[in-house]
C-alpha cells in the first residue's frame, strides 16, 4: 500500500516547535525578525514574499519589507546587500532570485553575510551542506527534503538514492544531506546514459528536473520511496510536478503530491532557519 507523504503534515508539525521558540525568545525580550529582499517586481517573487510573509507573521516572526527597482545598478544594490547584512534589527532573510541580468549572482553570494543567510545562498553556507547540523543554514528546499523523510521515519541507511537534478539550490544539497542519512547516492542530469535503468535501481528518488510529468513508472522500482521536488505549470496553469503522480504511486511505496509536498515544507523551513539565527544572539 502506498503512503503519501503530506507536506501540510510535516510543516504542522515543524510549526509547532517554531512558534513555541519564538514565543520563549520573545519573553526574553527579543523579537525574531526576518527580512525579505526582492529586486524589481516580478510576480512569482511578489507572490512567494507575500504568501512566505503570512506563514512567518502567524508564527510571530516580525517580517520586514526590502524592495528596489529593477535598474538599481549592481553596485548600489550590493552597497543596500551589505546594510542589511550588518543591520541587527534583521536575524535573517531571504534574497528573491532571480535577480536581473545586470547583477552577478556570485558576486551577491559573496557579500551576504552568512550568519544572516537563512537559504544557504553564501559560498559559506554551501561549504555547511558537507558537515550539515541542526543549525546550519543550508538551502531550504533541501532541507524540506530531508524533514519529510524524517517525519515518515524513513531510515535511509544503505539505501541507493538517485537525485534527478544537480542544481546549487536543490540537486547538490540534497545529494549531499542523502550521504549524511548513510545513503549511497548517483546524481543524474541531462548527460546521464541510461537514466531509466538508474532510476530504476532506486531505493529512493528525488527528482528536481524542472519537467512536468517527466518521471512515469518505467523510472521508478517496485516499492520505492519517490520524493517530486519539481515545480512546473501545465498548459492550463496548473501546478504540476516532475513525477507523473498517478501512475507512480500505483508502485512506489511513499510518494508526495505537487503541490501538496515539499512546496509546503519549504516556508515552514525557512522560519526555522530565521528563528535559529535569532537564538544565536541571545545569551
Amino acid at each position: 500500500m502506498t503512503t503519501i507523504m503530506k507536506g501540510k503534515e510535516v510543516a504542522i508539525a515543524l510549526k509547532e516547535k517554531i512558534k513555541a521558540g519564538v514565543t520563549e525568545l520573545k519573553e526574553k525580550g527579543k523579537v525574531t525578525t526576518c527580512g525579505f529582499i526582492r529586486v524589481g517586481d516580478r510576480s512569482d517573487s511578489i507572490g512567494y514574499e507575500n504568501a512566505a510573509i503570512k506563514v512567518l507573521s502567524s508564527l510571530g516572526i516580525e517580517c520586514v519589507q526590502f524592495h528596489y527597482p529593477e535598474d538599481i545598478t549592481e553596485a548600489n544594490f550590493i552597497s543596500e546587500l551589505e546594510k542589511i547584512g550588518n543591520d541587527d534589527s534583521v536575524d535573517g532573510f531571504l534574497l528573491l532570485r532571480p535577480l536581473p541580468a545586470h547583477i552577478d549572482d556570485d558576486l551577491v553570494g559573496m557579500k551576504i553575510n552568512p550568519k544572516k543567510d537563512i537559504d544557504g545562498v553564501s559560498p559559506y553556507n554551501i561549504g555547511e551542506v558537507f558537515y550539515p547540523k541542526e543549525d546550519s543554514f543550508i538551502p531550504c528546499t533541501a532541507a524540506a527534503v530531508i524533514k519529510m523523510l524524517e517525519f515518515y521515519d524513513l531510515d535511509l541507511t544503505g539505501k541507493n538514492a538517485v537525485v534527478l537534478g544537480r542544481s546549487n539550490v536543490i540537486g547538490k544539497p540534497v545529494a549531499m544531506l542523502l550521504l549524511a542519512k548513510n545513503a549511497t547516492v548517483t546524481v543524474c542530469h541531462s548527460r546521464t546514459q541510461n537514466l531509466k535503468e538508474v532510476c530504476k535501481n532506486a531505493d529512493v528518488l528525488v527528482s528536481a528536473i524542472g519537467k512536468a510529468h517527466f518521471v512515469t513508472k518505467e523510472f521508478v522500482k517496485e516499492g520505492a520511496i519517490v520524493v517530486d521536488v519539481g515545480t512546473n505549470y501545465d498548459e492550463n496553469g496548473k501546478v504540476t510536478g516532475d513525477v507523473d503522480f498517478d501512475e507512480v504511486s500505483e508502485i512506489a511505496s511513499y510518494i508526495n503530491p505537487v503541490p501538496g509536498g515539499i512546496g509546503s515544507i519549504t516556508t515552514s523551513v525557512l522560519a526555522e532557519k530565521c528563528l535559529i539565527a535569532a537564538r544565536k544572539k541571545v545569551k
